[in-house]
């Protein structure tokens, strides 16, 4: 996407350096344990057996795995991009998008 009125000129980013390649494994970390602190509290919540799983636990966790992949995704957008994931990640959601669910 060009620059614009309505863009800014994203910042220069320099060569790849050791700080980028610690993001990956930190947010995957980050994204890890707010998955199990949501779904203990899921678990906590619901009194749900803990053998199987049940639908609470579950969605808590999975609410807090993928939470925690998108807010490191807009953390490195801001640290190392323009700070908007459209420009920077080509992540956008249309309403078009919603009928493959």
């Amino acid at each position: 996407m060009e620059p614009g009125p309505d863009r800014p000129e994203p910042p220069p980013c320099g060569p790849f350096t050791a700080v980028d390649a610690w993001f990956v494994p930190l947010i995957y970390v980050c994204a890890a344990a707010a998955s199990a602190i949501t779904g203990l509290v899921g678990y906590a919540v619901s009194g749900e057996e803990v053998d199987p799983v049940g639908p609470v636990t579950l969605a808590a966790s999975a609410v807090g795995l993928y939470g925690g992949f998108a807010f490191g995704c807009r953390l490195v957008a801001r640290a190392r991009g323009t700070g908007s994931l459209p420009d920077d990640l080509g992540f956008v959601v249309r309403l078009r998008d919603w009928a493959a669910i």
